[in-house]
């Protein structure tokens, strides 16, 4: 979490990239690497959605992943992180029906989501720098609070998220073992599963 700021302390700030850059340059980088973390976790999310179509390849060196091009399509056009969590939230509960993955799921969803809130705050805010708080930069909300911002606070973040791309490869292995064994059934239609009519 970053740290609440008294905006009486502050007697202006400059608000643009320019000023974070030039004064907070560490903390400019570590955003770049938050951004970075999550785009790796998003491609987590579309490779298990694949495994569970059938698209992930289990071979004799393990498991590797081929993010179908319909999911890496629907990642890619949908315009919010939550609205692709729904998405993957949506297929994962169906496919997981009965399974004890899908109480896996449902504690990676809520951490998933606490940290896309968190990812949000970082991408969508316009930073501003400071001289009465030159350690920071500064997130200044529409209610007038202010936080201020580190790069510790960014590294944490950065940490937290790529914990998470972490916990969703294992979960995707879990998956893939599961299709594996039998015990999960891909929702993907081969030809040999096509039901006749």
């Amino acid at each position: 979490m970053s740290d609440s700021i008294d905006p009486a302390q502050l007697k202006s700030y400059s608000p643009n990239a320019k000023w974070a850059q030039s004064h907070r340059p560490e903390c400019v980088s570590a955003i770049g690497l938050i951004l970075l973390a999550w785009n790796r976790t998003e491609e987590q999310l579309a490779w298990t959605i694949s495994g569970i179509m059938g698209i992930t390849l289990i071979g004799d060196e393990g498991i590797g992943h081929s993010s179908d091009w319909i999911m890496a399509t629907v990642m890619a056009e949908t315009g919010t992180v939550h609205a692709r969590i729904k998405i993957v939230d949506a297929i994962l509960k169906k496919a997981l029906e009965g399974h004890p993955l899908r109480d896996t799921w449902a504690t990676i969803r809520q951490r998933l989501r606490q940290l896309a809130d968190r990812r949000n705050v970082v991408v969508h805010t316009s930073w501003a720098w400071s001289e009465e708080q030159p350690g920071y930069l500064l997130q200044i909300e529409r209610d007038g609070k202010v936080w201020g911002w580190n790069e510790r606070h960014f590294s944490n973040l950065f940490d937290d998220i790529k914990s998470m791309e972490e916990e969703l490869h294992a979960f995707m292995i879990a998956v893939a073992d599961e299709l594996r064994a039998g015990t999960l059934t891909s929702l993907y239609l081969t030809p040999k599963k096509i039901p006749q009519f």
